[in-house]
């Protein structure tokens, strides 16, 4: 982002909104993960699921990446990877931005 595109996310941030958000997403990932059945976890990624996932629009601009490394390896690997790295990624974007706007990084 330039400066000015983060100024403007700053004026415009509504923090309740934002924290509400971070909840709900934490929410319904427990409600997701939870309801995983032991066969969920077995076995590899197959290209068919990775396919459909990706038709659904589940990897963003990642898709061909995803869609060439994801096949053949460890189901349990994977989506526990995903959850563990996505929410990491943001708690260092968070860092980051603390850091930057001069309160340390929170950690």
């Amino acid at each position: 982002m330039t400066s000015g595109e983060v100024e403007q996310v700053t004026r415009d941030l509504d923090l309740a909104a934002l924290r509400e958000y971070r909840d709900a997403v934490g929410r319904r990932t427990r409600e997701v993960v939870g309801g995983f059945k032991t066969p969920d976890w077995e076995g590899a990624v197959t290209p068919e699921g990775v396919q459909r996932a990706a038709n659904e629009g589940a990897f963003g601009s990642r898709t061909e990446m995803i869609v060439k490394a994801f096949p053949g390896r460890p189901r349990a690997t994977m989506l526990s990877g995903i959850a563990l790295l996505h929410c990491s990624t943001h708690m260092g974007e968070a860092a980051t931005v603390r850091a930057a706007g001069g309160f340390g990084t929170g950690v």
